[in-house]
């Protein structure tokens, strides 16, 4: 994805979200890019809780909460995919402690 297209997309976002959601983003592998453009866009912090990028094999077991490497089939599997959102969802309701404000966790 070219820089502009990253940065429309994150304005996007941004305006759709802002105020209704909250979001912990995780990525695996090469993405960083793709939050240091959401982190960079004006707006940001009305959505972006946390960016976690999780490049290496232990940090994403570590993240998603596994208890060995074996455990995870592939960082670019579907099953991984979910593993990550599913911890990043958890994540975001961690970092809202006002019950009443989680439905707004993406």
């Amino acid at each position: 994805m070219s820089s502009t297209a990253g940065q429309k997309l994150s304005t996007t976002l941004i305006q759709k979200c802002s105020s209704l959601n909250r979001a912990c983003i995780a990525i695996a592998g090469g993405g960083g890019g793709a939050i240091s453009t959401l982190a960079a866009t004006p707006g940001a912090s009305s959505v972006l809780l946390e960016g976690l990028v999780a490049y290496d094999r232990r940090s994403f077991v570590e993240f998603v909460g596994s208890s060995n490497l074996s455990d995870v089939p592939g960082i670019c599997s579907r099953e991984a995919a979910i593993a990550l959102s599913n911890a990043a969802l958890r994540r975001s309701f961690h970092l809202t402690p006002d019950i009443g404000e989680r439905h707004k966790c993406i």
